[in-house]
């Protein structure tokens, strides 16, 4: 409230959306108009960045055969919507029997009906597929590089108990060093996921590319599996004879 609104002339370029009138706005010379409410900014488009400031005109100002007329209800469910509509066909059809309602649906058939939201929700679903295999992949490819990093330590594992080391110390070291360069490897990991995801995140639309939930279940998969890696090959390796283990290449 407070500002101005000014109509330019038809030769003239019309400001900027959101300072002012909305661009292209058409209608009669009449300059003067009664403003009736004030409504919030929206987003025009599914990827607008920030609301835009539009000005609404009656429909009789400009006619347009696509136009569509929105009516917003308070229904009890999908039964209350099937009655509002048959209500609003009936008043139509008093209004002028020969006014053809083409379509006539609730906004989400309509929104289930657009080519553009299957397209972005298919996009969506292909992404979380992608997603789950390569955490699954990854915690597979971490299992088997790790376990076969300790199975190679078998004859330094039987050395060490042969000294009289402990199988309990024997499995904390090889716990620690294991688990020791895969927390750095997470690191590492994290910090580069945040990088990309402000690359990212200006290609998503209402959806934050630093989820607490994915930035925190991926890393704890990761460390679990690198230390089932370590802990399964190191305690087989403690319960194999000395002499054994010795003579393992």
């Amino acid at each position: 409230m407070g500002q101005q609104i000014r109509k330019p002339p038809r030769d003239e370029a019309a400001p900027v959306q959101g300072h002012g009138v909305v661009s292209g706005m058409q209608g009669d010379d009449q300059d003067a108009m009664e403003v009736v409410g004030v409504v919030a900014g929206l987003r025009h488009d599914m990827f607008d960045k920030a609301p835009v400031s539009h000005l609404y005109l009656p429909s009789g100002r400009q006619f347009k055969s696509n136009g569509h007329i929105h009516a917003r209800v308070d229904t009890p469910g999908p039964a209350g919507e099937a009655a509002v509509l048959q209500a609003m066909r009936r008043e139509i059809r008093a209004v002028d029997d020969r006014l053809p309602v083409l379509a006539l649906r609730t906004l989400s058939e309509h929104r289930d009906a657009s080519i553009l939201n299957w397209v972005v929700r298919a996009g969506a679903q292909l992404f979380t597929v992608f997603g789950v295999v390569a955490v699954f992949l990854a915690v597979v490819g971490l299992y088997a590089v790790k376990a076969y990093v300790v199975a190679r330590r078998t004859r330094e594992i039987g050395i060490r108990m042969a000294l009289g080391s402990t199988p309990r110390s024997v499995l904390w070291l090889v716990l620690k060093e294991g688990l020791g360069l895969t927390g750095a490897g997470l690191a590492a990991g994290v910090l580069l996921s945040l990088g990309v995801g402000q690359v990212v995140g200006s290609m998503l639309y209402e959806v934050s590319p630093f989820d607490p939930l994915v930035f925190a279940l991926a890393p704890v998969l990761l460390a679990l599996a690198a230390l089932a890696a370590c802990y399964l090959p190191a305690r087989r390796a403690t319960r194999i004879a000395p002499v054994v283990a010795l003579r393992m290449e």
